[in-house]
This record gives C-alpha cells, sequence and structure tokens, in this order.
C-alpha cells in the first residue's frame, strides 16, 4: 500500500492467516499462485496445481508397474509450502491404498515433483507443472482484475501431466 501497487502477485504463498491479513490490508488485489484454499484466506482470483490429481498419477503409475512397496520421501511439515506438501502426501497414500502385499526384493522406481530443469536430464519421471501458464494466467487476472475489478474465471487450478522417464519401471516377476 505504501508504494501504491494497483495488484499483487505472490509465488507460492503459504497458508498464513498473518500473512493474508497483512497483504488484504493493501486493499489491492492479491493472486496467489499454488495457495491452499485461497478463497478461505479472502484472496480475489488464484491459480495452482492440481497437487491431488499429481499424486494419484504418481500412484497409479508406480501401482500400474507391479509396485507393492512404495515409499513417499517429503520434507517436515514445518517447511514452506507445508499445505501443498500435505495435499501431496494424502492423495498419494490415498491412492496406494488399493495396493496390499510386499514383493521383496522388488525394483525401485523413482518419481519426482515439478519437473525441474536437470529432470530431463538425469531421466527422472515426473509430474510436471506449467509454471510459465500460471504466471500468464495471474498476469491476465491481474490486469482484469485493476482495469474491470473482475475476472472471468479468478480461481483456476491447471492439471498436473505425469511425464514418465527412465526412473520407473515395470516390477520384474522373477524377482517376487
Amino acid at each position: 500500500a505504501r508504494r501504491n501497487a494497483d495488484a499483487v502477485i505472490v509465488a507460492s504463498l503459504d497458508r498464513d492467516a498473518q500473512q493474508s491479513a497483512q497483504l488484504a490490508s493493501t486493499g489491492a488485489p492479491i493472486i496467489p499462485i499454488t495457495c491452499g484454499n485461497p478463497r478461505e484466506y479472502g484472496f480475489t482470483a488464484a491459480v495452482g496445481i492440481d497437487d491431488d490429481q499429481g499424486s494419484r498419477l504418481v500412484a497409479r503409475h508406480l501401482i500400474g508397474l507391479g509396485h507393492r512397496n512404495i515409499v513417499y520421501v517429503r520434507t517436515s511439515r514445518e517447511v514452506s509450502l507445508r499445505f501443498s506438501v500435505q495435499q501431496r502426501y494424502d492423495s498419494f497414500v490415498k491412492a496406494c491404498l488399493v495396493c496390499c502385499g510386499y514383493r521383496i526384493p522388488s525394483d525401485i522406481s523413482v518419481i519426482g515433483y515439478d519437473d525441474s530443469f536437470y529432470a530431463h536430464d538425469i531421466g527422472l519421471t515426473t509430474i510436471r507443472q506449467d509454471p510459465i501458464g500460471m504466471a500468464r494466467e495471474a498476469a491476465c487476472k491481474t490486469l482484469d482484475l485493476i482495469n474491470r475489478k473482475t475476472t472471468g474465471m479468478p480461481f483456476q487450478t491447471f492439471p498436473a501431466q505425469l511425464i514418465v522417464r527412465s526412473s520407473t519401471s515395470r516390477v520384474s516377476l522373477d524377482k517376487g
């Protein structure tokens, strides 16, 4: 507000009531990119990735390859973006409840999230997000809100995309 901002785009906003209240106090439209439950925090518009869909894609891919002994590695709940970390974990575990039993030893598959620039180089299967598309949509929503005080689709969720590379493979039957 002191800088006379017409709107604010915030990348990767964690769910924090105090931060949200401070942003809202500016009186300008606030458009977060990747924010859990943006409506609850009173944001005018938001864009983000469908973490639930992405985690289900990962779980289904591994189960479809025959994996039954599956490990999910994540950061602690105290880290930034804990809402997203928790949503991904909860969805993944829920989707894995359909598999049972253990096959020891079995092949180990590794999947990442975000399709960072080095994922292709190392052959990492990953969930791809579209940060450029999300930023573009946030900018368009921002301009709509500045110019017209409304935007056609204020809350938009981008689909996740599974990119299969060489870090996942079907479980070998002779290893069961």
